[in-house]
């Protein structure tokens, strides 16, 4: 049986890894401040809880969007944004342990925000496989 053979993409250069890690620090403290606002502003509970998930999905894509425009190539989008979540995501491990006041005292509180910031790194990463498997 022939194969059809397909391009694979190429891995992340050391200047585009250093590159994603820098806009996934950039994009957790965004995010982080941002959630510390609206647990502050008590819009993390009830029909605001609905709200702040959905806004997820936008800002999600854009920051796919910007990825892209930030260099990386076909074929490269998950393996990019693997890097962006990645950093996000020990960052705020850092903080959950050693800032925990950064989104607020109660528990309730902070747990809203981790599960917001969980949230966005999963659509991070399936948006960026779909953009891999669909748009290349």
């Amino acid at each position: 049986m022939t194969q059809i053979p397909t391009a694979q993409p190429r891995a992340l250069s050391l200047l585009q890894i250093l590159r994603f890690a820098a806009i996934g620090a950039a994009f957790w403290l965004i995010a982080a401040l941002m959630l510390r606002g609206f647990i502050r502003w008590e819009m993390t509970e009830g029909g605001w809880r609905v709200v702040l998930y959905a806004l997820t999905v936008p800002v999600t894509v854009g920051f796919l969007v910007m990825i892209r425009f930030a260099g990386a190539a076909r074929g490269q989008m998950f393996a990019a944004a693997g890097v962006v979540t990645l950093t996000a995501a020990l960052l705020d491990g850092l903080a959950l342990g050693w800032a925990r006041g950064l989104y607020g005292a109660e528990a309730a509180r902070v747990t809203d925000a981790a599960g917001v910031l969980l949230w966005g790194v999963g659509l991070g990463l399936l948006f960026a496989l779909w953009w891999d498997r669909r748009l290349g």
